[in-house]
């Protein structure tokens, strides 16, 4: 198993189709060992990519730009030499970082993408979601979600002052970790049924998403098709990610001491060719 792990992990890096998807890093400018592990994950297997979306929550918080200004101004110019090499980034809010202004993202380079996003993953329809919107059975969040997230909330909130923002923003991060504690696992995580419901409205067979800190790969059935839902997980010791190739869909972790290492692989059924007699 080892050696498949690091045979995959080679034959993974130098393909030449690769996108790489990420969620949850939840960088702050207090978390130094967060900060080096994406500057090595940026220049080890962002590399490799030719394009890499990023599905909410970079950031652990963003109430302006103007807090932290030397945190954000030094991620960007990260970014930025990435996309200056012409490796494509988009951006997708999470529940974190839903106020990130567009002057970062000009800063870094990249392009915002709306929740949800349709794209075509190698020929195949594949929908893109932070996954918060997916936990329907958390009613309290979602109340809570449709009033912070509202253009007006946003709007206002970004004209307070620096000091006041910032107590805002401690305060409730107190109050979610202390409900997260509170509640039940099944309350927090995505319902099945929004997802196979929010994927026949697209009409779509793959969905990826995070939020719910989870990674797993989810076999599910839509109409009697198979389909799959593919969680991304959050970042601490190491980065969590998933590898798209034209052939296969892998999840994955990455440090600087073990380098990539392949969690689960999901191949796609190849094609079948009719030869013409």
């Amino acid at each position: 198993m080892f050696l498949m792990k690091m045979w995959l992990s080679k034959r993974l890096k130098y393909l030449p189709e690769t996108t790489l998807f990420i969620s949850d890093l939840h960088l702050s400018a207090y978390q130094t060992p967060l900060q080096e592990l994406f500057s090595a994950f940026l220049q080890g297997p962002a590399k490799q990519a030719q394009t890499i979306y990023i599905l909410g929550d970079l950031f652990d918080v963003w109430v302006g730009q103007d807090i932290h200004a030397h945190f954000y101004d030094k991620i960007a110019i990260q970014l930025k030499k990435l996309t200056d090499k012409g490796i494509y980034i988009y951006f997708m809010a999470g529940n974190r970082d839903f106020l990130l202004q567009k002057s970062f993202l000009k800063h870094a380079g990249i392009q915002k993408i709306p929740d949800p996003t349709l794209i075509d993953l190698y020929g195949k329809p594949t929908l893109l979601t932070h996954g918060d919107k997916l936990c329907t059975q958390d009613i309290a969040y979602q109340r809570y979600r449709k009033i912070a997230q509202h253009p007006l909330t946003k709007m206002i909130f970004l004209k307070l002052p620096k000091r006041i923002r910032a107590n805002i923003a401690n305060k409730l991060r107190l109050k979610s970790q202390q409900y997260q504690r509170n509640q039940s696992l099944s309350i927090l995580d995505v319902c099945q049924d929004s997802a196979l419901s929010l994927m026949q409205q697209y009409k779509v067979k793959q969905l990826i998403h995070g939020h719910v800190h989870r990674p797993c790969f989810h076999e599910m059935r839509i109409l009697n098709t198979k389909a799959n839902r593919f969680v991304l997980g959050d970042w601490h010791k190491h980065a969590s990610f998933i590898i798209s190739t034209p052939t296969q869909i892998s999840l994955a972790t990455f440090s600087p001491q073990e380098n990539i290492q392949i969690e689960k692989v999901y191949a796609f059924e190849a094609p079948v060719v009719l030869s013409s007699l």
